[in-house]
């Protein structure tokens, strides 16, 4: 197990080996991977970006009982979050200072405070693929006084159903095909991007459907 702090600045790929962390990774330079951790205990976020404007993974990791799985607090290219479960924490995922995020097949469920909380600092990319967000809210974009829009973007099925998110009136949320869904709380802005279908909200969720020819 790894109990103590470590600052990383270069590129680097730990495999944690389901192995446990409760100390604090802090990255201020390099491309950097983490998986196969199972974090359980930690007072802390498993990472905190400090800087360097680079790309990090996070993949097959499970965080229970901590404060989070990532703080995004300083200068980040991208973040991709892939086969990840965190249960039982404070926060899934801090994003302050970032280009584009992805999170594919993760599960947030009894968060506390925010599944993804994101702090609007400008134009921001955000995708989501196959995710369950169970939080107790599992969205939140804070406009810190920035009018810049953060797009969320869904593929596959995507369910943030049980509560209820906050989104910014900058926000554009987008099903990208016809095979991807959105359940949430009726009354969103969700449009799309693929040529001729609308969507349409239907048994809870948001659907694509063709749309009708008008002779």
């Amino acid at each position: 197990d790894v109990n103590e702090n470590v600052t990383i600045s270069k590129s680097l790929t730990f495999d944690g080996g389901n192995f446990n962390s409760t100390g604090l990774f802090t990255i201020t330079n390099g491309n950097v991977t983490f998986k196969n951790f199972k974090i359980e205990g930690n007072s802390n976020y498993f990472v905190k970006v400090n800087g360097g404007g680079d790309n990090h993974i996070f993949e097959n990791c499970t965080v229970t009982n901590s404060q989070g799985l990532v703080n995004v607090a300083k200068s980040t290219n991208s973040i991709v979050v892939k086969n990840v479960t965190i249960e039982k924490c404070t926060y899934g995922a801090r994003l302050v200072s970032f280009n584009d995020a992805t999170f594919e097949n993760v599960t947030i469920d009894v968060v506390t405070r925010r599944g993804v909380d994101i702090q609007n600092q400008g134009d921001r990319n955000v995708t989501f693929i196959n995710c369950k967000n169970y939080a107790e809210k599992p969205v939140q974009v804070q406009s810190n006084n920035s009018t810049g829009t953060v797009t969320f973007n869904f593929k596959g099925t995507n369910d943030f159903s049980i509560n209820e998110s906050t989104y910014s009136e900058y926000a554009k949320l987008i099903l990208v095909d016809n095979e991807s869904s959105l359940k949430d709380k009726e009354g969103l802005n969700v449009t799309t991007t693929f040529n001729g279908y609308g969507v349409k909200y239907l048994d809870g969720a948001y659907k694509l459907v063709p749309n009708v020819a008008r002779i």
